[in-house]
């Protein structure tokens, strides 16, 4: 037979007893309000025991310091280092950037560090691109340099741009004499692969609007960046990276033209923005009017412009102390070398002499000396 519970009244209780009930159920009261606001953190264990990430200390006690990749100690909790990555301190198992950063062990297995690595990133890049968006969106000229570099120096040059992912990377591109495209992609090292390859797809995008939209036509930096942030926001879509879209979408870089673009591309798709780059001559793209514009559903292809077929002398400027010939508008010093665009090709001319009224060249490194007047041309065989 059960043995009935006793209460005992709080009158018979002597002081002590009294102050040790208290101290019982303040003490329980305190153990419950602890588990329930603990931190859930992958560091510790079923039984609530914290595992510093650091030095690997266990089982943590008093004061614990918990982040979202786990808990560390108080000696690792004052140490001046720390992770660039997830902001964890660091030790000396650490790997360190030439320009200072920390990155912690596991933290280095996500991001990228070598060149090698970055440029492979940039051609799988480059591919998902145009497998997503279509043949259009492939470079004429598809060389392209592409290195990793260590001291964010962009961004202290350029403090008022305050956003995370420009920062990481720039481009250039560069057209030759030849009417060639050269083009440059630097990237931030160190900083997560997610974050590379959507910094790799913004410059992609600036490559193809430079080789795209005629070079004399000023286009609004606001404007052009939303672009680039737009087609980072769409690779980002179809590879299911939502942190990613985020982080795009509330990157100010723009001045909020981004958020406009994802709008409007929801119910125009992207060909409108694109054929915007090639055949409008505005500085502009008015947002406002695209969202009621009718949809665009297909990218006008590129039109190359029509090149000569023939080298031609267009004249002969005489200063005082030297002449310039010019053949299809570009200008030749005596025993300058240039690259031409012909229709069918390019060919190295050089100018080896240039009198009052004719010049004599040479083409590709052939010793055959070519005589030309001015208005002459001379057809390629």
């Amino acid at each position: 037979m059960a043995r009935p519970i006793q209460f005992v009244d709080p009158r018979r209780m002597s002081p002590w007893q009294i102050w040790l009930n208290r101290m019982l159920v303040l003490g329980g009261m305190l153990l419950v309000l602890m588990a329930l606001m603990a931190p859930s953190s992958p560091a510790a264990n079923a039984l609530g025991v914290y595992t510093c990430q650091v030095c690997g200390k266990s089982p943590l006690v008093g004061v614990v310091w918990t982040n979202r990749l786990g808990a560390f100690c108080g000696e690792c909790a004052k140490l001046e280092n720390r992770c660039s990555i997830c902001g964890i301190p660091v030790r000396t198992n650490a790997t360190k950037t030439p320009d200072g950063r920390y990155i912690c062990p596991r933290g280095v297995s996500l991001v990228v560090l070598g060149a090698d690595e970055a440029r492979k990133l940039f051609e799988t890049t480059r591919q998902d691109i145009i497998d997503l968006l279509g043949r259009n969106y492939e470079l004429r000229f598809p060389a392209v340099t592409v290195s990793l570099f260590d001291v964010d120096y962009w961004t202290e040059k350029n403090a008022r741009r305050l956003d995370s992912l420009h920062k990481m990377g720039f481009s250039n591109s560069r057209l030759g004499a030849d009417g060639r495209w050269t083009h440059l992609i630097v990237v931030l090292s160190g900083r997560l692969r997610t974050d590379t390859i959507a910094c790799l797809a913004h410059e992609y995008t600036h490559l193809w609007i430079n080789e795209n939209c005629v070079p004399t036509r000023e286009l609004d930096g606001d404007t052009v960046e939303a672009l680039c942030e737009l087609t980072a926001y769409k690779l980002m879509c179809a590879k299911g990276w939502t942190e990613q879209q985020e982080k795009i979408a509330q990157n100010p870089y723009s001045r909020g033209k981004i958020q406009q673009l994802i709008e409007i591309e929801k119910d125009r798709g992207l060909a409108f923005a694109y054929n915007w780059v090639r055949t409008d001559t505005s500085r502009t793209l008015d947002l406002d009017r695209l969202a009621v514009a009718p949809a665009v559903s297909q990218v006008i292809p590129y039109v190359a412009p029509s090149l000569p077929d023939a080298i031609n002398l267009n004249g002969i400027f005489t200063g005082k102390k030297r002449r310039l010939a010019i053949l299809n508008g570009l200008s030749f010093m005596t025993n300058e070398a240039k690259y031409i665009s012909l229709r069918d090709k390019s060919v190295e001319v050089r100018c080896l002499e240039i009198e009052s009224d004719s010049v004599v060249i040479t083409l590709d490194a052939s010793p055959t000396r070519i005589k030309l007047r001015i208005a002459e041309s001379y057809k390629i065989p």
